[in-house]
């Protein structure tokens, strides 16, 4: 579903005991890994739920928080609008979402207006910058956030002392 499909790998943390199973990384995993490979990318994804406040009733919808360069990753274009800049990520940066299709079609009933709206998501306001294809394979969910919430020093990489700072545990591709 993917173009290219055998250049794409999933990468998991190894397993520190033989019963264990393969894990998620932490953003510095996956930032020890891009910066330290000969991967021509590597980003991450995690998936969450969040209370959509607007156009309609309320309603819990998934959403995929990503990390810089997921779209160009897996060569993805929005049907509307744009991807996710670089400046747009990190502590700082403006609270910006992609849509997936499925949530313009149902939620905003194809207004080819919606970029550059704003939504609430769990009470916090979000830009609308683009909108994903039909056809994108990548949509596992309907909302895509940019940034991902969480200490980026966090050293320990156990899941226990990630959500005790507030980190994320990432699927890295």
């Amino acid at each position: 579903p993917y173009n290219d499909p055998e250049t794409l790998v999933m990468v998991h943390k190894a397993p520190r005991l033989p019963t264990d199973v393969p894990s998620n990384m932490s953003l510095p995993d996956l930032t020890d890994i891009r910066d330290g490979s000969s991967f021509a990318s590597v980003v991450g994804f995690s998936s969450t739920n969040y209370t959509l406040t607007e156009f309609g009733d309320p309603a819990i919808v998934s959403v995929t928080r990503v990390t810089e360069g997921l779209m160009g990753t897996f060569r993805l274009a929005p049907l509307l609008g744009r991807d996710i800049r670089a400046d747009e990520f990190g502590a700082n940066a403006p609270n910006v979402v992609v849509l997936s299709h499925a949530i313009w079609r149902e939620r905003f009933g194809e207004d080819r207006d919606v970029v550059g709206k704003t939504i609430q998501l769990d009470r916090v306001t979000f830009e609308v910058v683009g909108v994903g294809l039909e056809a994108a394979r990548f949509e596992p969910v309907p909302v895509s956030i940019a940034t991902l919430p969480g200490d980026a020093s966090v050293a320990d990489e156990t899941a226990d002392a990630l959500a005790e700072h507030g980190g994320v545990l990432l699927d890295v591709v």
